[in-house]
């Protein structure tokens, strides 16, 4: 014969019996509100992620408008026609052309080094992107170049004014991937540096 629950078990089990559905709507709601906090960041992040990409491509859009409109041989005309060492040159021909003074050898093999010193690029192997064409431009020896040299090439190749220097019409985007000085010992203390310069032609469809 089974004995009879004592009154406390028995209150204490319909106390339970009453908690538990209220302890499962909670744990259902917070379960639910979990799962669409995580759904709004979701959203959230997508949304922002579409934005950054729509900021993206508009901006590509407008570089692409921008140089749409550019001179292919624009270093040929713009970058090697460059004269560089104007400054030792003149004075160097100057000595040269005086008749007054003698003959000086070391004079006229400085005047030659100098007039076969400029600007020579030689193009690489073509890359090609959905929306452009990337042409690596690298100069084919060093060359000796002052300040004003500096000033004038970057002026060109960066597409910024330089104090008077300006870079020419229809630039492409160029990108410097190596720029290196070495700093050349000169007679007259001079600032002359060696350059060697790698650029990156990019042309856009």
């Amino acid at each position: 014969m089974s004995e009879a629950l004592p009154q406390s078990r028995v209150v204490t089990y319909i106390m339970i019996a009453g908690v538990l559905p209220v302890l499962y709507m909670i744990y259902s709601h917070s379960s639910t509100q979990t799962r669409l906090d995580r759904t709004d960041t979701r959203i959230s992040t997508l949304q922002q992620s579409a934005y950054l990409n729509e900021k993206k491509q508009a901006a590509n859009r407008q570089v692409r408008e921008f140089y749409k409109e550019t001179d292919r041989f624009y270093i040929d005309k713009n970058v090697e026609s460059l004269s560089l060492m104007e400054e030792e040159t003149g004075k160097l021909q100057a000595i040269v052309d005086n008749k007054n003074i003698a003959p000086d050898p070391r004079i006229s093999r400085r005047l030659d080094q100098l007039k076969k010193n400029s600007l020579e690029f030689s193009e690489g192997s073509v890359q090609t992107y959905t929306f452009f064409k990337e042409i690596p431009a690298n100069l084919t020896k060093p060359v000796e170049v002052d300040i004003n040299d500096l000033r004038k090439i970057l002026a060109q190749v960066e597409g910024v004014s330089i104090g008077d220097y300006k870079p020419g019409p229809d630039r492409p985007q160029m990108l410097i991937t190596d720029f290196k000085l070495d700093r050349k010992r000169s007679a007259n203390q001079a600032r002359i540096y060696s350059l060697t310069m790698k650029l990156i032609k990019r042309e856009f469809f």
